[in-house]
């Protein structure tokens, strides 16, 4: 069994799952310990989503493919490949994995992926999008450039009723999840975000 744990906005594939008080790294720490699960193949997938510091190059469509690619090398052989697959997916690692099935269900060398996806658990995945004029006027004030690959990205992860890209994913998952189960843990009050300090 591989269990692929996805990292969200902003994130990082071993911090973000990271206890800041212990610096424990559940992946990591506990559940090899659980003795049904000893033989499991752990994985962290991290992609550069910082909004502030670093340059991003790459949309969503550039990150699915990067995800893929890097899925597949690490599952390079037949025994591999059929390997069942857990994913977890934090916040917008859950809409990568989301579009990584999609993906791997119209092309032929990556449905291996989606054949041995098992199961998905999101974390606070927002498939309806996200609420991100926020954030949106934090990056308008450090990047003056229009067509910037941040301001785009956000543009995509928009709530759904204006962002259509997020809308076709969801009808393009409803023949996808047919086999997979499905696990999903949400907030049940609003959580603080970033804003600009004037």
């Amino acid at each position: 069994l591989s269990i692929v744990a996805v990292t969200g906005l902003a994130g990082h594939a071993y911090g973000s799952w990271k206890s800041r008080k212990t610096q424990k790294m559940w992946l990591q720490d506990f559940l090899p310990i659980e003795p049904d699960i000893r033989r499991v193949r752990i994985m962290t997938y991290g992609y550069n989503t910082k909004l502030i510091e670093d340059t991003i190059d790459d949309g969503m469509v550039d990150y699915r493919r990067h995800f893929i690619q890097q899925l597949t090398n690490s599952r390079d052989s037949p025994e591999k490949k059929a390997r069942p697959i857990i994913f977890i997916g934090h916040s917008l690692g859950g809409i990568l994995i989301a579009q990584a099935l999609v993906h791997s269900k119209n092309i032929q060398h990556s449905r291996h992926i989606l054949d041995a996806t098992h199961a998905v658990i999101f974390f606070g995945t927002p498939h309806k999008g996200l609420k991100v004029s926020q954030l949106e006027d934090m990056i308008q004030d450090i990047e003056k450039n229009s067509d910037s690959t941040r301001l785009h990205l956000l543009s995509q992860l928009k709530e759904s009723s204006q962002s259509h890209w997020l809308e076709e994913q969801r009808d393009h998952l409803a023949d996808v999840w047919a086999n997979i189960g499905i696990v999903s843990f949400y907030e049940t009050e609003t959580t603080p975000t970033v804003a600009k300090v004037i």
